[in-house]
């Protein structure tokens, strides 16, 4: 669909307005408070099991847990942009083949993160390989959610710390690609980024 001059793609960041001003705003603030209580656990966690590229295969309920959240908010950002752009889903509800439809537009797959206090930890790149041909199994992180999420006793060990870093990237990322360019009020507790809080982009 082509645009008109002054028009734009509803929930996908161009900047050039306050926050506030975004019609889309509370849904994105819902998102963002969403976002840094994942964030505030996975830094609990850490002081349990240290984010070091040995512990990487490392796994629980509590990762098990985060991993749930993480992927249920990235379905629920994907899900609200799809439906913003009057994109319908392919089937009988939204799935991985409707997502992998934002790769391109909201860059995606350019996203690189560091975690912010742990600069051992490797390069996150939680988009790097998704493909429209296997849009769920080449989403890495995504797939061990499904696995897990319906076989905990046989696929237990996909709830890694590995896996949990890189959903909780990917739901940063996809919140980051609306609202990049907004400015934000200092006062409040988006106005150093959102990233800032614990994950730090890179570059993109």
């Amino acid at each position: 669909m082509k645009l008109k001059p002054g028009q734009y793609y509803p929930r996908i960041g161009r900047g050039g307005m306050p926050f506030g001003e975004n019609p889309n705003h509370l849904a994105l603030q819902s998102g963002l408070q969403s976002q840094l209580l994942m964030l505030e656990e996975l830094n609990r966690i850490f002081t349990t099991v240290y984010p070091d590229p040995k512990n990487t295969s490392a796994f629980g309920h509590k990762f098990r847990n985060l991993l749930m959240l993480a992927c249920t908010e990235f379905e629920s950002q994907c899900i609200g942009i799809l439906k913003a752009n009057a994109v319908t889903e392919i089937g009988n509800y939204y799935n991985t083949q409707d997502y992998i439809k934002l790769k391109d537009p909201l860059k995606l797959d350019k996203y690189k993160l560091r975690l912010r206090y742990f600069p051992n930890y490797p390069l996150i790149k939680p988009f790097q390989g998704w493909s429209g041909s296997n849009p769920t199994a080449s989403l890495i992180w995504y797939e061990s959610y499904n696995k897990t999420k319906h076989n905990r006793e046989e696929n237990f060990e996909q709830a890694s710390l590995n896996n949990v870093v890189l959903a909780l990237a990917g739901c940063a990322c996809i919140i980051h690609a609306q609202i990049r360019g907004f400015s934000y009020p200092e006062s409040t507790m988006f106005g150093s980024g959102l990233l800032q809080h614990l994950l730090q982009l890179k570059g993109r």
